[in-house]
């Protein structure tokens, strides 16, 4: 897997090198989604004994893409709007520890480092929903400056978000 396409899924750079891309076809001429990833694992072999460790061998398994609302319940998205009610975070990545991705994150039990494509995808779908929406407020110097704010309440009974990620 390139590190562009690890990035832009969120996935752990470790976990990359041992992913491989197989294509039917010419891969420039493949859609974009197209390619299905094996994972190379690592199996014991089960033949050791008391006194000798068993061998491995690596093992050709499918590995699935993990879904971008993966881990995101209704529960969880009244965490988020609760800490966004409780203080003062800006929509912009800019903005660093003051960055609404620092909520989702934390709640999710996301790595700032690692998944930030992901937490951005997230809170896209959250402002487009209406779970968040933005707001201008004047910042310190003056300018307006986009701040994430509590949108229609979840009710965590009632709302889950969809299975795919189609949706931005």
């Amino acid at each position: 897997m390139s590190k562009e396409e690890a990035e832009e899924s969120g996935i752990d750079p470790q976990l990359r090198h041992s992913l491989v891309r197989a294509v039917v076809g010419k891969s420039n001429r493949a859609p974009k989604g197209a390619a299905i990833y094996i994972e190379l694992k690592s199996q014991d072999l089960g033949n050791g004994s008391t006194y000798e460790q068993s061998d491995t061998a690596a093992v050709a398994v499918l590995w699935t893409k993990p879904e971008v609302l993966d881990g995101v319940t209704p529960l969880r998205i009244a965490g988020i709007q609760q800490k966004v009610a409780d203080g003062e975070w800006r929509e912009n990545v800019q903005a660093k520890e003051h960055w609404v991705g620092n909520v989702i994150a934390e709640t999710l039990g996301l790595s700032l480092e690692n998944d930030k494509p992901r937490i951005k995808k997230i809170l896209n779908w959250l402002v487009s929903h209406g779970h968040l929406e933005i707001e201008y407020k004047p910042g310190k110097n003056g300018k307006s400056h986009p701040y994430a704010v509590v949108g229609k309440l979840v009710d965590p009974s009632a709302v889950s978000p969809p299975p795919s990620t189609s949706d931005p």
